[in-house]
């Protein structure tokens, strides 16, 4: 965990790879006062007044960071890029050796690079009047919602399994997924999704979370341009080898933050202690998995079962879809306005009824 403190705010960052994006923008939106932050940073630094439990490298150009400084990234170093408009290989070395030695890293304004690959919890906006950071998408405790799709990104016996867990539950949610004709679809990769759901009102996604969230932002831009989708959900675990891990109720002691990978650091755990599973041979690891073990064991799945009967959890995240008329409302209200609201969405209907 990085914790950096200054004169106007202490700010937190509880991944590797963290980002930053303006307050209200999507991921292709630059003028939003994200350098402002940068540079606040840095003149906090410049005075002494920049206080932090790891070595802060604040990072503008690439004329800035040498060679040896590059040797100088260790677990203990937290970069920090502005923009990162960078050559492709400047940019691809500091990121290996930020992998390498398991350092921090934080991207401010350039969140679509190909390089990264972060966790949905690791987004964050920040508001150019107080510099305050919040989160850009939260987890949901309740869903009213109907799904009209549900679609996975692994493979087909991925989508199996969560088809037996929702039919192998009680005789209601036996008949809610019945009337509604619902299969797991798998996407064969978490960058394909759009072409499963882009005829879709209101699909839920299955995804890990720990690599989700430049493809999130990705697949935000595309559904926003050409899709009539009102609610896009979402359940988001760190990885499908966490969930089999619950399933075999194996202990494992890990820092679920402090990993650099969280997808690759459960990969390793599974493999370590279990010696009948082989990433290779996924369907016939499966297939031994759902033989042999009650897959309702796993209290992931059963949060899962209950995101169908309304209850969310902390994997369980809900984003409304804004049409584009909605966007073009939402480009009128002002700041000021808009934040006296939970919601873009509620920030819209209010303009809407005293318009």
């Amino acid at each position: 965990m990085v914790e950096i403190k200054t004169d106007f705010q202490t700010y937190r960052f509880y991944h590797h790879v963290n980002v930053i994006v303006g307050s209200g923008a999507d991921a292709y939106d630059s003028g939003v006062g994200k350098s402002y932050l940068f540079n606040e940073l840095k003149r906090q630094m410049i005075e002494g007044h920049l206080m932090s439990n790891v070595e802060v490298c604040l990072i503008d150009s690439p004329n800035l960071f040498g060679v040896e400084a590059f040797n100088n990234i260790t677990n203990n170093t937290c970069v920090i890029l502005d923009e990162a408009n960078f050559a492709p290989g400047w940019l691809n070395k500091m990121l290996e050796r930020v992998r390498s030695a398991k350092a921090y890293v934080i991207v401010i304004g350039r969140l679509l690079m190909k390089q990264l690959e972060y966790s949905v919890d690791a987004i964050y906006e920040v508001d150019r009047r107080n510099l305050e950071l919040t989160r850009k998408f939260t987890s949901k405790d309740t869903n009213t919602v109907i799904f009209d799709a549900v679609v996975t990104e692994d493979s087909t016996s991925v989508a199996f399994l969560y088809e037996l867990l929702i039919y192998k539950e009680d005789l209601e949610l036996l008949i809610y997924t019945e009337d509604l004709n619902i299969e797991v679809i798998p996407a064969f990769g978490r960058s394909r999704f759009f072409e499963h759901i882009k005829n879709n009102k209101s699909p839920l996604l299955i995804a890990d979370k720990a690599k989700f969230g430049s493809e999130l932002l990705l697949l935000l831009g595309k559904i926003g341009d050409r899709c009539n989708m009102n609610t896009l959900s979402l359940f988001l675990p760190e990885s499908f080898e966490e969930i089999v891990l619950d399933i075999l109720d194996c202990e494992y002691k890990v820092s679920d933050y402090e990993a650099f990978d969280n997808e690759a650091l459960f990969e390793i755990i599974l493999e370590q202690n279990v010696s009948w599973w082989n990433k290779k041979e996924l369907a016939k690891s499966i297939k031994y998995l759902i033989e042999n073990f009650d897959i309702m064991d796993s209290n992931i799945l059963r949060k899962l079962v209950n995101v169908f009967k309304g209850v969310g959890c902390e994997c369980f995240y809900q984003i409304t879809i804004l049409s584009e008329s909605d966007r073009q409302i939402l480009k009128m209200i002002p700041e000021s306005v808009k934040s006296k609201y939970k919601s873009e969405a509620e920030a819209i209907e209010a303009f809407k009824a005293y318009i």
